[in-house]
């Protein structure tokens, strides 16, 4: 009985109802630990991005895939246009 009382004085319960232990280190701005948002994280760095271009390139062929990144690149755009035009049609909020 006394290990369970001591569990429960060590976590605590979030608002999604789960339990976490608290951590020695303090808790970040978001409610997380570090040891919890570092994980959340992905380390994509230049090596990470080496990998899928060779990947790319063996699945899809050196021809196939600028056309790929091309229309990638399009569809950005115009998701980027469309977000600005929504924004700029929305009238100001006054407080």
């Amino acid at each position: 009985m006394e290990t369970h009382e001591r569990s429960r004085e060590r976590s605590t319960c979030r608002p999604t109802g789960t339990r976490r232990s608290r951590s020695p280190r303090g808790p970040t701005t978001d409610g997380l630990t570090q040891n919890e948002s570092e994980q959340h994280v992905p380390n994509v760095g230049p090596p990470e991005i080496l990998i899928l271009l060779v990947v790319g390139f063996m699945l899809f062929g050196a021809k196939r895939l600028p056309e790929m990144g091309r229309a990638l690149g399009q569809s950005i755009r115009g998701f980027k246009e469309t977000v600005t035009a929504v924004r700029s049609d929305d009238p100001p909020q006054s407080s």
